[in-house]
């Protein structure tokens, strides 16, 4: 299955108006499981020059991601193959 669709599709205007909205899309809670925090956004923008996507971690699951890697017994389930 492909991950939800929170919002969109956007039309991109300029640069500060699409950052607003990859940042407001970022922050809270996931959308499949309102108990976690989100990792992050995709967002696909369009304009007559092409498609634009911007993808953005949100900073807590950086910060979470980054403590579990440092720990030596932790296994990256999405790097083992």
């Amino acid at each position: 299955s492909h991950v939800p669709l929170l919002k969109g599709p956007f039309i991109l205007e300029s640069a500060a108006g699409l950052r607003a909205i990859v940042e407001e899309l970022t922050e809270g809670s996931s959308t499949l499981d309102p108990t976690q925090i989100r990792e992050g956004v995709v967002v696909r923008a369009e304009s007559s020059q092409g498609t634009l996507f911007v993808k953005n971690k949100q900073f807590a699951f950086g910060v979470l991601e980054g403590y579990l890697s440092e720990d030596p017994s932790f296994v990256d389930l999405e790097t083992v193959s």
